[in-house]
């Protein structure tokens, strides 16, 4: 947040719809351009062949610039982020989930255990209730179980904060990837936050499908399948 603040500051001294910081922007570039012209000239000379060596220096170092940005320009045009499912994903240590419904809930804490130690249960006003009565009965079988109330489960920033706070007071010795995050439940906007917590690499996220069967002309959800991660691959390359 912070270096995004400075960013926006620096453009306004480059900008001419700000004259007074365009001048300040401008003299200080100028400065700069004559210092470093002042230091090739102490390097290389002040002969009229030396200004010639300057002058293709630069010219090179340009056409150099030129050509390592169009080469990653092109290497970024060419990436796409490709997101795939996968069933029966490992089984963690840690899982954070989003507490709105009860099936969902018990099928993702029982499909990771035994090697689940660490739940933490992500819930609105509305779903406490629920959140502490499944503490009560699985917290024994865990080493830690917190309960995290977010004010607003339509403010999708409160979700993201919370999951984010959750991966940077991690057990000891544990990486972000023994952490998987459920998004089945709360609200699309909670979803929403919890999945821009976890697009920085090595965050897994994972999703309860419901199990349907027809019923005259109606798909009716009659229980929860086993997890489904969702696996987002920052690297592929088009062909």
């Amino acid at each position: 947040m912070r270096s995004h603040r400075i960013r926006d500051v620096m453009t306004l001294f480059f900008d001419p719809r700000v004259f007074p910081l365009f001048v300040i922007g401008s003299l200080a570039l100028a400065a700069a351009g004559n210092g470093v012209y002042a230091l090739l000239v102490d390097w290389l000379g002040d002969e009229p062949q030396d200004h010639l060596a300057i002058l293709v220096v630069a010219l090179l170092v340009l056409l150099l610039a030129a050509v390592l940005l169009s080469a990653i320009l092109r290497l970024l045009r060419k990436q796409e982020v490709v997101i795939t499912n996968q069933p029966n994903p490992q089984k963690r240590r840690g899982l954070i989930f989003l507490v709105s419904q009860e099936d969902t809930l018990a099928k993702a804490f029982q499909y990771h255990r035994p090697e689940l130690t660490h739940c933490w249960l992500i819930c609105s006003e509305d779903s406490l209730n629920l959140a502490k009565e499944f503490k009560e009965a699985h917290e024994a079988d865990l080493q830690a179980m917190p309960v995290k109330v977010i004010a607003d489960p339509f403010d999708w920033r409160q979700t993201q904060n919370a999951v984010n706070e959750i991966y940077r007071a991690k057990p000891e010795g544990w990486s972000e990837s023994d952490i998987i995050t459920d998004i089945s439940g709360l609200t699309k906007l909670a979803t929403t936050g919890a999945i821009l917590a976890c697009l920085t690499p090595g965050r897994p996220l994972q999703y309860v499908p419901a199990i349907y069967e027809m019923r005259g002309a109606r798909r009716v959800p009659i229980a929860a399948g086993d997890p489904i991660e969702i696996i987002i691959d920052y690297g592929a390359i088009k062909p």
